[in-house]
């Protein structure tokens, strides 16, 4: 009787079987418990994945709107900054316009060259600061030189400071005329250098 084993009689399903098992042995010590384990980390990552997914959609779907919201800004800060920039053409501009709006006759009206501020202050922009002096002459009422004070005092109309100013009353015609002379610094930003850049 021959009780050597035969490798041969075997059937090929138990080959398989056997493979089948092993195959599902290592998938199972390799892949699925790992995933098992991490299973929850895995969720919360994908959900966070997903939030951040939507917070991405949500900045592109407004981005047009915070693009031209943005260009809106800058475009009104430019207008403001230089409606509010002190500058010399402008200031001396709206002191003329005032003279002619409110029917003051200037006897003289001296603007002398301008002059680096003797301070050496800047703006917060790096403009050096200015200054030219004025001098004008005319014959009006007391009411007209007091409103143009104020004028002067409003800082919209440029930056000046007044030095001198003398009325003295002339009595012509039984008319309350006074002879008044002024004498003022205009301040303002020196910014002929962004003209000469533009240039």
């Amino acid at each position: 009787m021959n009780n050597q084993f035969d490798a041969k009689k075997i059937p090929k399903f138990l080959y398989l079987l056997f493979g089948t098992i092993v195959a599902l042995v290592v998938f199972s010590i390799f892949v699925l418990t790992p995933l098992i384990q991490n299973a929850g980390a895995m969720q919360k990552k994908h959900k966070d994945t997903q939030q951040l997914i939507r917070q991405y959609d949500q900045a592109l779907s407004i981005k047009d709107t915070i693009e031209k919201e943005i260009k809106k800004n800058q475009e009104e800060f430019k207008l403001k900054e230089e409606e509010l920039f002190v500058n010399l053409d402008k200031s001396s501009i709206l002191l003329e316009e005032y003279f002619t709006k409110n029917n003051i006759r200037l006897k003289s009206y001296t603007l002398a060259e301008p002059q680096p501020d003797s301070m050496g202050r800047v703006s917060s922009g790096g403009y050096p600061v200015n200054t030219v002096s004025i001098s004008l002459a005319y014959s009006d009422s007391y009411e007209k030189t007091m409103s143009l004070l104020k004028f002067l005092e409003n800082p919209e109309n440029g930056c000046f400071y007044i030095n001198s100013c003398n009325l003295s009353q002339t009595g012509d015609s039984g008319k309350e005329v006074f002879d008044t002379t002024i004498a003022l610094q205009l301040y303002y930003y020196d910014r002929t250098l962004d003209d000469t850049q533009a240039k």
